[in-house]
């Protein structure tokens, strides 16, 4: 079938940024494009069907192409893997091919998007390389770089793919980390036949979240800019200091969240002198009316929480830890890191663009 299918190596590799990316760039090129992601593994209702999390986000933002029954058709809920390991035959396979025939009738391109990893699914016969063997579709890698040794991950998939292989992106690479990349694994890639398509530097950006993200995720209540949730954060920063301490501390690092009790006006005043994107106050202690006038004045939004600011720190990690693509300025930002890092030249020949 006419298309691309976007696999990792890990989850949270950064595939679901590259597909809608990939996906808007083709758009551009006037192609009819489909989204589609045979197994949901992170189940969510979406327009009252079952569905998942990145389906929720990337079908809408390319104005729902397709049926959303065809765009994600396996969905692994509990009761669909009781069913699985169950007696009771299913034709997985049948079921995936049908929704993706559907999808390519009416568009130019399907933008398929794997599982957490290229083994997920293999209880059902449908792991990564399961999947493009059935569609006999082009599939690119992208391998979260890790040490040295993340070729062992991409030699593994790259064996499962097969003939289906385009290549590899080897994503979130540190900038200590870039010539062993291009130095060691890319040369060591091209002897096993693997095309290594380029390296995306480790980004800030692309790891950062929405302050509306961090609300929802802490289930805190905005009191001040309540216009501006959609800052994004990058990194938080604890304020546990006197004043004058902590703006030489908060100078150090741009687009943060300030993390601090409630009662420290102090503290919340030094970070209002630096750029901060965003303040957590915790403890449940309402503010002083002269932080909350002064962030409204600077568009800083403020979000009180229930938890002390130990919890709230380890909770606003675990967010960063798993950060998923929903938020329009990574897409945008991630299209741009393509456009100067990978060899989409060659990934649009491949395709017949």
């Amino acid at each position: 079938m006419n298309g691309v299918y976007i696999v990792s190596t890990n989850e949270y590799a950064g595939k679901s940024t590259i597909a809608m990316s990939l996906a808007i760039e083709l758009k551009k090129k006037k192609k009819k494009v489909a989204y589609m992601k045979p197994i949901g593994t992170l189940p969510k209702k979406v327009d009252g069907q079952d569905s998942c999390e990145d389906v929720d986000y990337i079908w809408n933002a390319l104005d729902k192409p397709g049926e959303l029954k065809h765009v994600c058709p396996i969905v692994l809920l509990s009761r669909f893997a009781e069913k699985a390991f169950g007696e009771e035959k299913v034709d997985y396979k049948k079921i995936i091919k049908d929704s993706a025939q559907r999808l390519s009738k009416k568009h130019d391109y399907v933008v398929l998007e794997g599982a957490g990893n290229v083994n997920q699914g293999g209880f059902i016969g449908l792991s990564a390389g399961d999947v493009a063997d059935l569609l006999d579709i082009p599939t690119i890698i992208i391998a979260k770089y890790k040490d040295m040794l993340t070729i062992d991950d991409i030699l593994q998939a790259a064996n499962m793919l097969k003939s289906n292989l385009l290549g590899v992106i080897v994503n979130m690479v540190p900038v200590s980390a870039e010539h062993v990349v291009k130095d060691i694994l890319k040369p060591f890639m091209e002897k096993h036949n693997v095309k290594y398509l380029g390296l995306i530097e480790r980004d800030k950006k692309l790891g950062s979240v929405s302050v509306g993200k961090i609300t929802q995720h802490l289930n805190g209540k905005v009191l001040a800019a309540k216009d501006n949730l959609d800052k994004m954060v990058e990194t938080f920063m604890v304020g546990a200091m006197s004043q004058e301490q902590a703006i030489s501390f908060f100078r150090k690092k741009a687009n943060k969240a300030v993390v601090t009790g409630g009662d420290r006006s102090d503290v919340q005043l030094a970070a209002l002198e630096t750029d901060t994107n965003a303040l957590i106050l915790t403890g449940n202690l309402m503010p002083r009316p002269i932080v909350v006038s002064k962030a409204d004045e600077l568009g800083v939004p403020v979000i009180l929480v229930k938890e002390d600011t130990l919890t709230t720190v380890e909770k606003a990690e675990h967010l960063y830890s798993h950060v998923r693509v929903h938020e329009n300025q990574k897409v945008e930002h991630m299209r741009e890191l393509l456009e100067q890092n990978i060899d989409l030249d060659y990934i649009y020949k491949s395709l017949g663009v």
